[in-house]
């Protein structure tokens, strides 16, 4: 009986998962989970898709890198432990693929905090990384609607002496094919050398494992 039990919770799960991640609830699975989303990149755009948001130097809209490989991340610059963290893994997988590849892609930097972040400040932090890395910003309202879009999760947390206040939030690298099309979602802590071959498989790139 026991070897029948995990077959069974099985078949019970797999339809739970595709209702949450039909529903857009994938957020706090996305949050939790160490695997990586493979194939999340559906047709019917149940995740992922257009936007515009505020760029240094005006709008940007995720079209404007159509025909290159995008990388997303969704943080704040309070932020003190996974940003930096998978900034860093984001800056050393760059560094693993040759340079002509590295300029078949752009990572961008979604700030959760529009109460707080500047573009200025923000695009700073992420250009200090990796010149291949921008900053961008929206209304609560248009980050909100994104995050949703995408199957992230944020949620804003206030300090007991109703000072400063922090966010919960997923800590993942979208990646969005030359299509504009979201075909992946990795966890911060996978290694820039496994961020590198899944960037590989989408750019043609070679991978220097050093």
């Amino acid at each position: 009986m026991s070897n029948g039990v995990p077959q069974r919770g099985l078949r019970i799960a797999l339809p739970i998962v595709a209702a949450l991640f039909i529903g857009g609830l994938i957020g706090a699975w996305v949050a939790d989970s160490n695997q990586p989303l493979g194939g999340v990149g559906n047709a019917d755009g149940s995740l992922g898709g257009e936007f515009t948001l505020e760029g240094l130097y005006g709008p940007v809209s995720l079209s404007d890198y159509r025909g290159k490989v995008v990388v997303i991340y969704f943080g704040f610059l309070g932020c003190t432990n996974y940003c930096d963290t998978s900034m860093a893994v984001l800056k050393a997988a760059f560094d693993r693929l040759p340079y002509q590849q590295v300029n078949e892609l752009q990572a961008l930097m979604i700030s959760i905090d529009p109460w707080r972040d500047d573009i200025r400040s923000l695009d700073a932090y992420t250009r200090s990384w990796h010149p291949k890395i921008a900053g961008l910003i929206g209304t609560q309202q248009e980050i909100a609607k994104l995050t949703r879009r995408y199957g992230a999760w944020y949620e804003r947390t206030e300090s007991e002496d109703g000072g400063d206040y922090e966010y919960l939030h997923t800590s993942r690298f979208f990646i969005i094919d030359r299509d504009g099309e979201l075909v992946d979602a990795m966890r911060h802590s996978t290694t820039p050398n496994e961020l590198a071959a899944r960037l590989k498989q989408y750019t043609g790139a070679q991978v220097d494992q050093g």
